[in-house]
Order: C-alpha cells, then structure tokens, then sequence
C-alpha cells in the first residue's frame, strides 16, 4: 500500500473514530430513505421533493461530507435549481436537513462555495400539513385565483351598476362639439 493511501486511510479512521467508514453505502441510508418515502406518502413532499430529497444522500462522500451543488442536484432529480432550492427548504422545515454555508478564499478574499448538508432522521413521527391542501395550493403561484375570479366579477358588476347612474359624457361632449360646429359656422355666415 502506497503512503498517500495509508495517510488517507488513517485520516478516515480518525474521522470516523478508528473505524473505516462503509464506502458503499451510510448506514442509516435505507432509514434516510424510508423516512422521505413517508413524509412524501402523508403528503409533506411533492415527486420533486422527495427526488432531491433522496438524491442528496447518494451525494455522501467517504467522510461523510455531503455538498453537491444546487445543479447537481437538479441534475440528479430532474427539475430545476428554484425546485432543488424549496426542495431543501421543505427538508428544513421538516427537521431532515440542515444546510451550512461553505466558503474558501480565492484570490485573496472569502468566496461562498456549495453549501455543507447534514441530514438527520427525526424520531418523531410524520405528520401531515407542512404543505396546504390542494384546492388552497396552485403550482402557478397565484394561490386564491378561485376566489379572487368571483370578487373580480362582483367588482365588474358593481362598477357598470354604478357607470348607469353616471351622466353620458360622451353624449355631453358630442353636444359641446356641435355647438362649437355651430358657432363657428355662424361666424363664417357673418362675413
């Protein structure tokens, strides 16, 4: 065995409390998963959210260090950045993700860098209702439309009940005009 693969070797042992991890595969990896089949089952994540979701774990390096990039992971899921980004977000507010900043110093100053991943398996059981249901729910981001079409119509109606009560100023304006028609045309006939 070379040097360099025995320093690293011992660099893993020391990480992982003089034990080399399971390269193939982390441990809790089948509960990781079962647990984001559930959260998505009772309805806590959507398809997308949970292939990010599931796709993170694969990420796990031999340390444990998990920090793919937010394309990476779309890649790997299927769907775009903004996804990946709520994604992470709802993986958050569910207690299974925890994101850290990563940064590193190029040309003299601290650059941001993928962010650092740490998942976690919570104890306490699933619980719908972190998402609204469907009817309050519109993936166009225009959340009530329904309710906002039947005020907009009653605001349209109300609007030509009130017009009818107002005077004609079309009317008024065509009899101005006119007058003015007629005037000017008295002053012709004047000289």
């Amino acid at each position: 065995m070379s040097t360099a693969a025995s320093l690293c070797r011992d660099n893993l042992r020391r990480l992982h409390n003089g034990r080399l991890p399971n390269r193939d595969r982390w441990p809790l990896h089948d509960a990781w998963d079962d647990r984001v089949w559930q959260e998505f089952e009772v309805g806590n994540l959507t398809g997308c959210y949970r292939d990010v979701l599931l796709g993170l774990a694969t990420f796990r390096g031999p340390d444990g260090e998990i920090f793919p990039s937010q394309a990476a992971l779309g890649a790997r899921a299927r769907c775009n950045e903004r996804t990946v980004r709520r994604a992470l977000d709802m993986g958050a507010r569910l207690g299974m993700v925890m994101t850290l900043p990563r940064r590193k110093k190029a040309n003299g100053r601290w650059v941001r860098t993928s962010n650092r991943y740490l998942l976690n398996i919570p104890e306490a059981p699933t619980k719908p209702g972190f998402r609204p249901p469907w009817p309050k729910r519109a993936s166009t981001g225009q959340i009530g439309r329904v309710q906002d079409s039947v005020s907009k119509k009653a605001a349209q109606e109300r609007m030509v009940r009130e017009a009818a009560g107002l005077p004609d100023l079309l009317a008024t304006r065509r009899q101005g005009f006119l007058a003015q028609q007629r005037a000017a045309q008295a002053m012709r006939m004047r000289i």
